[in-house]
Formats: C-alpha cells, sequence, structure tokens
C-alpha cells in the first residue's frame, strides 16, 4: 500500500490561495489568537503514528516545529506527513512534505501544504503488517484457503496466496492461525480478493469475543512496538 492510499488531496480555491490559507491557521495558532492542536499522522507498515506537535515558528512557506521523536523518525523516512487540526474548513486534514526532521532534537520543518481528505481514518481498527512467517487459514465446506499473514486487525486479516482462487467470495467459514500468545479460532467470511504483485491477497473478516480480542491486541501492540524500534534503529 502506498501513502496515496491513506489520503487524497483536496482543492478549495486553488494551490496558492490554499496554502496561504493553511499558513494563516499556524499563524494564528502561534499567536494565541485562536485555540487549535495539531497532530501529526503518519503511517508505517500500516500502522498509524500520531502525536500532538507544537509550532515554534511560522515562515511565508513553512512552518518549524517540536514533535515527538517517533513522529520525527516516521516523517525521516517518510519525507512527508499529515496534519489534523479542528481549525482547517470542512473537516479536511492538510498533506505537507518535510523539510526537515530531526530525531535528536525532536523538531521538524514541513513545507508544501494542501488539503487532504484523510481517507485511512475511516478504518474501523489498526492494522498492521506481519513482516515474519505466520501461517493463516480460512476454511468452509469444501474450502480450505492456505497462506501467509500479511497484515491483520482486530476485525480481519488478509492473507498472501501464490494463486488466486476460483472459489466465491462472501462464504461464511472459520480462520484459524496461531499467534505467540494463543491460538486464533474464529467464525468468518471470506471478503474479497486483490491482485499483488506475486499473486493475491484473500481479505477475512471477522468478529471475535472479548477474550479472543485481547489476544489480537495484545500481538498486534507488540508489532506496533517492534517495527517504531526498528525504524528508530536505523537513524539513532
Amino acid at each position: 500500500m502506498t501513502d496515496k492510499d491513506f489520503f487524497h488531496l483536496v482543492t478549495l480555491e486553488d494551490g496558492r490561495k490554499d496554502s496561504d490559507a493553511i499558513i494563516r491557521v499556524f499563524q494564528d495558532i502561534q499567536a494565541g489568537k485562536t485555540g487549535g492542536d495539531l497532530k501529526l499522522l503518519n503511517y508505517y507498515r500500516e500502522i498509524p503514528v500520531s502525536f500532538g506537535a507544537t509550532i515554534t515558528n511560522v515562515m511565508d512557506d513553512r512552518v518549524d516545529l517540536n514533535v515527538h521523536q517517533n513522529q520525527a523518525v516516521v516523517m525521516k523516512h517518510a519525507k512527508q506527513t499529515l496534519i489534523k487540526c479542528d481549525r482547517f474548513p470542512n473537516g479536511l486534514g492538510v498533506h505537507c512534505y518535510v523539510a526537515l526532521s530531526n530525531i535528536n532534537s525532536c523538531r521538524a520543518i514541513l513545507t508544501r501544504f494542501a488539503y487532504a481528505q484523510i481517507a485511512a481514518e475511516r478504518r474501523g481498527a489498526v492494522r498492521v503488517e506481519v513482516d515474519f512467517p505466520l501461517q493463516g487459514n480460512f476454511s468452509a465446506p469444501g474450502v480450505t484457503l492456505a497462506g501467509k499473514v500479511a497484515d491483520i486487525s482486530v476485525t480481519g486479516v488478509s492473507l498472501h496466496l501464490a494463486v488466486k482462487p476460483t472459489v466465491e467470495i462472501n462464504i461464511e467459514g472459520t480462520f484459524v492461525c496461531s499467534l505467540p500468545g494463543g491460538r486464533v479460532e474464529v467464525p468468518a467470511r471470506l471478503l474479497k480478493y486483490f491482485d499483488t504483485e506475486n499473486g493475491c491477497r484473500a481479505v477475512v473478516t471477522f468478529a471475535p469475543d472479548n477474550k479472543l480480542e485481547l489476544l489480537l491486541s495484545q500481538f498486534i501492540f507488540s508489532l506496533q512496538v517492534e517495527i517504531i524500534r526498528d525504524l528508530k534503529e536505523q537513524y539513532l
């Protein structure tokens, strides 16, 4: 999934006027003329990384901020970020590019601002990529799909399959996999397929009970911690 899958740009007047309007919001917040908390948002390997930020300086075409170290790490990698603030019109966010992200000083300079609809925020649950071998199986009467778990959330999973199956979608069955903390076995639905460069993915949805949801949540949180730690180690 590319960065563009998480948002799409929106033009209200034109590029220059929109950028100027965004800069004025930053100026008003820094001057204390209006309230408004800024929160930055990035996605790395499917997981959202979102922390508050404080404006330290506003220039004609850029803004200087103090940011959380985890955000600085991901921004240094991504070279772009999304900004959320209730002072932006029509519930929109803002997309911008990262001119500087200093991890040690937790400082960032952002530039080239444009309004954006943050499509990924409509997700119902945090999803995270799995980068180690983890087998998952969806089975229904007369059907068995076995593949590597590509990503997982508390409400579903996608399985990487070498060949696109001929099995119809929207069938009820059972999803099974073994996580480090225990076995997952849950009623599930085969929702859809989508093609990839080396096969396809089967998307399976489910609604776990409280015990299973806790198991999945703990597993996903452990992956989030590991992913951010590994990314930090590349830069620190």
